[in-house]
């Protein structure tokens, strides 16, 4: 890595290009959810957030929505398909919610299944096609804009019953996710946000099309698939159409089942020679091994990251708009966090954050950690940093200013410290931080080859 040599000047260049069809080495199964989370109450019977995936749709009439199933969906179980959208803590009603209950003998892994309107028992091509009775209002996918969530019901916090448990979601707005809002009325029809706790590679954004066909790989890793089936941004897994007469809708209603491989056990990382103690989720990395190449604080919230050295596989990467103190991040605003996947992140890589739909390599694979991350375009600071051994303590690794007064004095006092002001961290080199004039967005313009 380059460890606190920092003053590389010339980031490198482009990111490569798209991944190809079979989507190697295989990341890490997705977290959360984990099989601590499985409980057997309410009418999930047990499933979780990307146990069933989309794998094609069509929303130009007669409307059909297929899946697969990832984990074995046990008997009983009911599970909802709804194109209300979500307002970041309940649905809106005015659009429509369906139902169906998986037969006896349950839907094992692998298998696809699917809503196809208007068919009945004796036409319809998939499994359960014809089976889904309406639960409330008229389900009918919009070709202008639209989103698509399937979920079970549990009992929330304190035991409120019929608390809905995400198991996937897909918009195919040309805007996007939405912004959470508890007011209701701000999310026109094909607008949603994205239900906070539901894994990035259970959520699928792709740009807008009537109607999508997954055509990626079948047989694989469960982690790999699950890859394949949320990547909507490269342009290699789905297929989209505004007109049935041109979308392969034989393949759309005869669909193959998965094949879903044992996850194979990676060969360990090599630990980095003369690595200082101290480095707990890095994995290695230190100061200056990933710089700010550029955001976007206007409404999709984005962030642009460049790797300048090799990210080694496993470790965990934190992005925060909280000021720091001087001794510790106020605890007022957002952080996010991104698990390098298992192959790592190659130098000069360009990935980031994105809200939504974003072009950026990564942009939703990053996690909650608590808080809301929402860049102001006002005055604000975004740092980079993961943790040392003990879990709590930061090792920075880069800092971008655009406030109008720059940097503050650290004090280690919250109450010195307002949104859109920071202090930088004494022990992050200069040349590993940069602090810009007030503009609401930047992107670094200079030579992206050297040393």
């Amino acid at each position: 890595g380059t460890g606190y040599d920092c003053s590389v000047s010339n980031p490198p260049g482009p990111p490569p290009p798209p991944p190809p069809p079979a989507p190697t080495p295989s990341p890490p199964p997705q977290t959360p959810p984990s099989s601590n989370d499985r409980t057997t109450k309410g009418t999930c019977r047990g499933l979780i957030g990307g146990d069933v995936m989309v794998t094609g749709f069509r929303s130009d009439n007669p409307d059909a929505v297929v899946f697969v199933a990832l984990y074995d969906l046990p008997e009983g179980s009911t599970l909802y398909m709804t194109d209300n959208a979500w307002t970041g803590t309940a649905f809106k009603t005015n659009e429509g919610t369906k139902k169906v209950t998986i037969p006896a003998g349950g839907i094992s892994a692998g298998s696809i299944f699917a809503y196809e309107s208007g068919s009945s028992t004796g036409t319809a091509t998939h499994q359960l096609g014809a089976e889904w009775v309406s639960e409330g209002g008229s389900f009918a996918l919009s070709g202008a804009s639209d989103a698509i969530f399937v979920y079970c019901l549990d009992d929330g916090p304190g035991g409120t019953p019929n608390v809905p448990v995400h198991l996937t979601a897909v918009t195919y707005s040309a805007d996007g996710w939405s912004q959470p809002n508890a007011d209701a009325s701000t999310f026109s029809s094909g607008q949603s946000a994205l239900p906070s706790n539901l894994p990035p590679m259970a959520v699928l954004t792709l740009p807008h099309k009537d109607n999508y066909l997954f055509v990626g790989p079948r047989t694989g890793t469960l982690a790999n698939l699950r890859l394949a089936l949320s990547d909507g941004s490269s342009g290699v897994y789905w297929d989209g159409n505004d007109s049935t007469t041109n979308l392969d809708i034989l393949h759309l209603y005869n669909q193959a089942p998965f094949a879903i491989e044992a996850e194979s056990t990676p060969a360990p990382t090599p630990a980095p020679q003369s690595t200082p103690s101290g480095l707990g989720t890095c994995g290695g990395m230190m100061a200056g091994d990933v710089m700010f190449v550029g955001l976007n604080s206007r409404d999709p919230d984005e962030v642009a990251i460049v790797a300048l050295s090799d990210l080694p596989g496993g470790a965990n990467i934190h992005l925060t708009d909280s000021p720091w103190t001087g001794t510790h991040f106020k605890d007022s605003e957002g952080v996010k966090r991104l698990q390098v996947l298992s192959g790592g992140i190659a130098a000069g890589t360009v990935f980031g954050y994105g809200y939504g739909l974003s072009d950026l390599a990564l942009a939703n694979a990053w996690e909650t950690d608590r808080g809301s991350l929402l860049l102001s375009s006002s005055n604000d600071s975004v740092m980079l940093y993961c943790l040392a051994d003990d879990g709590a303590t930061p090792v920075h690794l880069s800092a971008l200013d655009y406030s109008t007064n720059g940097w503050e004095e650290g004090t280690g006092v919250d109450a010195d410290f307002y949104s859109g002001s920071s202090a930088l961290p004494s022990d992050l080199p200069a040349d590993c931080s940069v602090s810009l004039p007030h503009k609401d967005n930047y992107i670094f313009t200079g030579n992206k080859e050297g040393t």
